[in-house]
């Protein structure tokens, strides 16, 4: 009796032991399932930088709480940067296909547009390692202004590395793909954004040998730029530069972090823009991204020297896609009314709104009256304008300044007027 007792408390076992070795085989095999379906949306559908991410992972999460709208405009309100006035290149991977590399671009190793769930829009995935050649432009004006926006999405427990290079190159008046991701073989400016330490820093040179001009400038940064306040994971980071001629100010968020005397030699031609991307990923669903891009011509300071013919036009102040909500961004440009307003009591403006040719005639001109009517609101609300010295109107599509066949075009066309009555 004992014996059988024994032996049937031996089967039990034997038959429990199976049974937890099945229940893991289950569970590694749901698993493996889940892991397939979570990277065939990583690469086909929209890619997640939700901060839930990782939450299950006691004690190692260290995600963010996102930045409140509030928080952000007040922030921006306060900002010193102003985008320069007239938009040569505004850019957002509108028109590629998600999965696609974007036509106007070019690539040693290429890569995906994706979407992202907590931002809008499409963006630049990186991958591993490679060059981004921005091959659209002939020359960069001698004074203008150049945005962006960077996101990471990476686990905190992870060894996971992100980095972005952004290389302003001069190649002897001829714009050269090789050349322009070499620094050895062209002049230039490069801005290193490490988000795995995380820091900041430079590097430039410019020689005679390569460049457009006979001046030579050795610099480094003499230190890295801590970006541990900025929380730069599953935050977008807008980089927001100035040049003035040999004068470079740089911009993160509403931080200006540096600004250089001597970063360019004076007079140079800048005739590549390279972006070199480094992401080494563990985890298939993290990544390193890039979008809204947006480089424009300073043509005057405009503080000083708004309404010389009567009205100031300018596509500085942009907007949420197909909304009439300003972007964070562009209410410095509304502070550069503002404060000619307040400096000219007297004076009455008519703000008007105008798009490019994108969309239905109706639809585009209701978008642009209360575009308009945003400004307006902006400056009244905000800025403490006196109503009665503001009217608005949209006028649509129906008076474009530039070739809606193109980006730059369609760019141009995008404006808001102020003309005094």
């Amino acid at each position: 009796m004992r014996l059988t007792l024994l032996f049937i408390a031996a089967v039990y076992c034997q038959l429990g032991f199976a049974q937890g070795i099945l229940n893991k085989v289950k569970a590694k095999a749901q698993e493996k399932i889940e892991n397939l379906s979570t990277k065939k949306k990583s690469s086909t559908d929209t890619l997640s930088t939700d901060e839930s991410e990782g939450k299950d992972e006691a004690s190692a999460d260290t995600s963010v709480a996102p930045v409140t709208k509030e928080a952000e405009l007040t922030a921006y309100r306060k900002f010193g940067f102003v985008r320069g006035s007239n938009i040569i290149y505004e850019y957002a991977f509108e028109e590629v296909e998600v999965g696609d590399y974007p036509k106007s671009w070019i690539s040693d190793i290429g890569g995906e547009v994706v979407t992202l769930s907590n931002y809008p829009g499409k963006w630049l995935k990186a991958n591993e390692y490679g060059n981004h050649f921005v091959d659209y432009f002939k020359e960069f004006p001698a004074n203008f202004t150049f945005e962006f926006d960077i996101v990471q999405n990476i686990k905190p427990s992870s060894s996971d590395y992100n980095q972005v290079d952004l290389i302003f190159a001069s190649t002897k008046n001829d714009r050269n793909f090789n050349n322009a991701k070499s620094k050895t073989e062209s002049s230039g400016f490069t801005l290193v954004i490490d988000l795995f330490k995380p820091w900041l820093e430079y590097e430039n040179h410019w020689s005679h040998a390569d460049s457009t001009n006979s001046t030579f400038i050795d610099l480094r940064s003499p230190n890295q730029y801590d970006l541990s306040p900025f929380k730069v994971d599953k935050q977008k980071l807008h980089v927001s530069l100035v040049r003035q001629d040999a004068r470079l100010i740089c911009y993160l968020n509403t931080t200006r972090v540096f600004d250089l005397r001597n970063a360019f030699a004076k007079n140079t031609l800048l005739n590549n823009l390279n972006f070199l991307m480094r992401s080494q990923l563990e985890d298939p669903n993290s990544g390193l991204y890039i979008s809204n891009f947006v480089l424009a011509e300073t043509v005057m300071d405009t503080r000083k020297d708004l309404f010389v013919d009567g009205k100031y036009v300018t596509n500085s102040i942009l907007f949420e896609t197909n909304s009439d909500k300003i972007q964070p961004a562009s209410l410095p440009s509304v502070t550069v009314v503002a404060d000619y307003m307040k400096a000219n009591p007297t004076v009455k403006l008519n703000v008007i709104g105008h798009t490019d040719n994108v969309g239905q005639d109706a639809a585009n001109m209701d978008l642009s009256a209360r575009r308009a009517k945003s400004v307006v609101k902006e400056l009244v609300d905000f800025h403490k304008i006196d109503p009665s010295r503001l009217t608005s109107e949209g006028m649509g599509e129906s008076k474009p300044i530039g070739d809606n066949n193109t980006l730059e075009g369609r760019a141009k066309n995008r404006r808001v007027e102020f003309v005094k009555k």
